[in-house]
């Protein structure tokens, strides 16, 4: 009864939002576009390829750290989407996911506030706020979440973030005084940890089933977007990358670390080769690989993930170095 309360207090302020006019729905697509997955992968790997190697691997494992974590409390709570509690939401795009809370608004603290961070400027910190605030607020707009969502977002994502600063260091210096196969094996086992949490909070579900209603209302505004919360295939992807990143990087210092600095030509030439070979891994093996929730399909997903995330901190910066187009550093 509580919930429900809440939800009604969020579709009128999510109405009310939509009743100022049709002009804010390019400008909250936009600044919803910037808290997607794609829109990570194009700035993050420039981070580590054409300015800081050590700053970018910390926004790809940050952001992926965060990641998990919002699935998993999705889980936990099960909540839904305003379009799909009410019909009368409009809603500008299909999600599949649980509610709350934002995956948008909590990636968003981490991702832009470790952007900040390594800025360090003032402007950097209004960009990223304000950044943090209309992406959280496009999502609100898009009737795909109430409030309560966004706000609970935000404040686990600064909780994460302040806990990721802390522990990055520590961890950091651990994971260095062990051998290649132990670093491997510990990031794999985190890896392979992120999945098994997931599998187990979803089975903590047990009987419970997605409410008909729920189904009902999605499918009214998307018909050909089936809402699919309990899939198992965004935990992998998240757990792959986690492993390609680490092990990728892990590597990548044996061998004798990154040097991102160089010409802009470098920079923008090392972006250009880099983005190609990601886009060939990722777009390939999506069309050979096959789709499904299935062992075999999530194994192969994994595969893939992983390959993009180790082609991001080794691959590419091998190559680089191998065609002078950077230096090997061992300054981390």
């Amino acid at each position: 009864m509580t919930m429900d309360v809440i939800y009604n207090w969020g579709i009128k302020l999510i109405q009310s939002f939509q009743d100022a006019g049709t002009f804010l729905l390019s400008p909250m697509q936009f600044f919803s576009f910037l808290g997607y997955d794609l829109f990570y992968l194009l700035i993050a790997p420039v981070v580590f390829w054409s300015f800081d190697a050590a700053a970018g691997l910390r926004l790809g494992i940050f952001l992926m750290s965060s990641n998990f974590l919002n699935g998993l409390v999705k889980i936990f709570f099960h909540a839904p989407r305003p379009y799909w509690y009410s019909a009368s939401v409009k809603a500008y795009t299909p999600e599949g996911s649980f509610g709350i809370p934002s995956g948008h608004a909590q990636n968003s603290v981490v991702f832009f506030g470790t952007l900040a961070r390594f800025i360090r400027r003032t402007w950097g910190w209004i960009i990223a706020l304000l950044l943090m605030f209309f992406i959280g607020l496009s999502r609100i707009y898009l009737g795909v979440h109430f409030p309560t969502d966004v706000f609970a977002g935000w404040l686990i994502g600064a909780i994460l973030f302040g806990l990721l600063l802390r522990l990055e260091q520590p961890v950091l210096q651990w994971l260095k005084r062990l051998s290649l196969p132990s670093q491997w094996a510990v990031i794999l086992a985190a890896a392979l940890g992120m999945i098994a949490l997931y599998w187990l909070a979803r089975y903590s579900l047990g009987d419970w089933q997605i409410p008909e209603e729920w189904i009902r209302n999605a499918a009214i505004a998307f018909p050909d977007e089936p809402i699919q919360p309990l899939s198992l295939s965004s935990a992998v992807s998240t757990a792959a990358a986690f492993f390609g990143l680490g092990s990728g990087a892990s590597l990548l210092y044996r061998l004798g670390w990154y040097n991102a600095s160089g010409s802009a030509g470098q920079r923008a030439l090392r972006y250009l080769i880099g983005l190609l070979g990601m886009v060939a891994i990722y777009f390939g093996l999506d069309a050979v690989f096959p789709v499904g929730e299935d062992f075999l399909s999530l194994f192969l997903r994994f595969i893939r993930y992983a390959l993009v995330g180790f082609w991001v901190t080794c691959l590419g910066p091998l190559i680089f170095i191998k065609t002078k187009l950077a230096q090997p550093s061992r300054k981390t």
